[in-house]
Formats: structure tokens, C-alpha cells, sequence
């Protein structure tokens, strides 16, 4: 089986020989080319080459973009600072205002452009073998950083009380399909860096509707990264990296109702023994339902050493370490 159809089968949860890794590789993407993380996502070419790259050096299953959820933010107006080679929103929008731009003028703002470009070159290059996934930031978490806003502590009984919320989800729609025709794999809807209650999950999830049924219209995978909960995890869950409480629903929004689950790996992963056997013996448990890994953050070079990196990607990337 290819890596292609490895990770679509599981993640419409299919069953497979081993569930595929598809990491968020954070820093890891300036590691092989050196050039600084703002200018790697300034310029296409340096931005589907550092994809294209790092997966080279680490050779996981699947590439993921960048997980930065200012790039929307910018896109709609907001002003990006760049401090300690990282994006920082500086400047944000009052609640009485729209969204600078939306719809088609979103997809042309800021460094949205260079990576739908570079989402493009890595598909027609490199996408014949390998499956790429972008990332959009999700309705809630750009409307809370565009605003500055918790989202929880708006009335969502209602999303329809939330100001300017239509204006961004129908942005993100356009966003998905500028995407779709650049030929990725998948699209991945991050909103993971909000809290909600179980109440309030259920009060917003309609509006993930419209946005997923035209990922589906496009044949295209799609993952979830849920809101946290405000809950406790299972002590299991917490051992093997849901430290947060969140969980990825990959393709569970398609028509036919089957999905898998995403098992994010923390840091510790990647050095400790123990935390191996209770990743191994869980994903066991739920062999056969549509499992993959992912990690539980963007991984870091300060703190995520390459070696101890690239031994364990080989090790849980082969079928041998999955046969039980």
C-alpha cells in the first residue's frame, strides 16, 4: 500500500497495517535550509522547499503546513509583528468593525498567497507520492484573535449572536477551495487554541457544516482539531499526549459517517520508553478503527532533539513495530 492510500484509508477509517504519522513539524521546517521562519513564509519557493525538505530529513507519512494562526488573522486586516523569529498580533479590531477584507480579497492579503502557492508547487512536484495537507485556522479561533475576544465568554447559545462570524466562516470557505484547486490532499480546520464547554460544542458545531461540505465536495480529506473542553481527559489519554484534552476527528464530517481518530503525541514521546508502551498498547486496543498520530504541538528544535526524532519516526512509521 502507498503512503497515499496508507493515510487516506485510515483517516475515512478504513482499516490499516499501522496508523500514519502526520506531525506538525513547527520549527522543524527551517532545520535543513536554514532561512529564518518569516522568510521561509514570505516566499513560495523557500516555503515548498523547506516542506518538501523536511520531509526528506524526518520522513514521517504525511506533510501538514505550518499551524500558525496568524496568517488568517493577517489576511483579514490584523498587522503582523515578527519578534524573536516568531508572528505576533500587535494591533486588533473592535467588535463594532467587519473584517478588513474577506471572500476573495482574503486569499490575496498577507502571506496567504505564498502558501496557497507553495501549496500548489509541493502538489504538482511531490504530490504524486506524497499527501499534503493545509491548514485553516478555524472560524472561532480567528474571530477571538481578530478581535481579541474570548469566544466563551460570548453568548453562543446562538452563533448567529456572534458579530461578524458569517463574514469569516464564508472567508474560510473561500479559502478551502483556493486550496481544493491547488491540488492538497486535505484540509485541516484548527481550533484548538480555544476553550469551550460541552454545552457550547454542541451550540457551535453547525457552523463547521458549510465549511466541510465543501472540503467533501472536493473529494478531499478533512481533520477537525477540536475546541479543548473543559473536562478531564482519561489518565490514558493524558499518558500518550492528549495532555489538553483535545482529540482530531480526521474525515468524520463526510457523508457516510465513518471517521478515525487523531492520537497527538507530546514532546516526551520522542525520548521516553514509557510513554512508547502506553502509545503503542493504545493504539493496539483501537487497531483496525481508523487510528492516526499526529503531535500534540508544532515540534520545536530547542526542545525536540532530531536523533532522538528521527529514530522514533522510524520506529512507529514501520509495520513490524504495529504487528502484535
Amino acid at each position: 500500500m502507498s503512503v497515499k492510500d496508507l493515510v487516506k484509508n485510515a483517516l475515512r477509517g478504513r482499516k490499516v497495517s499501522r496508523p500514519p504519522l502526520l506531525p506538525f513539524i513547527g520549527t522543524y521546517l527551517t532545520k535543513v535550509d536554514g532561512h529564518s521562519l518569516e522568510n521561509t513564509m514570505k516566499d513560495p519557493g523557500l516555503l515548498h522547499h523547506a516542506l518538501r525538505n523536511t520531509k526528506q530529513l524526518l520522513n514521517f507519512d504525511g506533510v501538514v503546513m505550518p499551524l500558525d494562526t496568524t496568517v488568517e488573522v493577517e489576511a483579514f486586516g490584523v498587522p503582523v509583528n515578527w519578534e524573536s523569529g516568531l508572528p505576533v498580533i500587535k494591533e486588533y479590531l473592535p467588535l463594532t468593525s467587519a473584517p478588513l477584507n474577506d471572500g476573495t480579497m482574503l486569499i490575496n492579503q498577507g502571506r496567504l498567497p505564498v502558501f496557497i502557492e507553495a501549496a500548489r508547487r509541493f502538489s504538482q512536484v511531490e504530490g504524486r507520492n506524497i499527501p499534503l495537507f493545509a491548514v485553516v485556522t478555524g472560524p472561532l479561533t480567528v474571530w477571538s484573535k481578530l478581535y481579541n475576544q474570548n469566544i466563551e465568554d460570548q453568548s453562543i447559545e446562538s452563533v448567529k449572536d456572534i458579530p461578524h462570524l458569517d463574514i469569516i466562516v464564508q472567508s474560510i470557505i473561500t479559502l478551502c477551495k483556493e486550496y481544493a484547486e491547488a491540488g492538497v490532499d486535505g484540509i485541516i480546520i484548527n481550533e484548538g487554541s480555544i476553550t469551550l464547554s460541552n454545552e457550547d460544542v454542541t451550540s457551535v458545531s453547525g457552523i463547521y457544516k458549510p465549511i466541510f461540505n465543501v472540503i467533501n465536495h472536493f473529494n478531499l480529506l478533512n481533520v477537525l482539531i477540536n475546541p479543548k473542553q473543559d473536562q478531564e481527559v482519561p489518565p490514558l489519554h493524558t499518558a500518550v499526549g492528549a495532555s489538553s484534552g483535545i482529540f482530531l476527528d480526521g474525515a468524520n464530517h463526510n457523508n457516510n459517517g465513518k471517521g478515525s481518530i487523531g492520537v497527538p503525541l507530546h514532546d516526551d514521546f520522542w525520548v521516553d520508553e514509557e510513554d512508547e508502551e502506553l502509545i503503542h498498547r493504545f493504539v493496539s486496543d483501537y487497531k483496525g478503527k481508523g487510528l492516526f498520530l499526529t503531535t500534540n504541538s508544532p515540534l520545536n528544535q530547542e526542545e525536540v532533539n532530531l536523533f532522538d526524532l528521527q529514530d522514533k519516526i522510524e520506529k512507529i512509521t514501520s509495520e513490524n513495530y504495529w504487528r502484535i
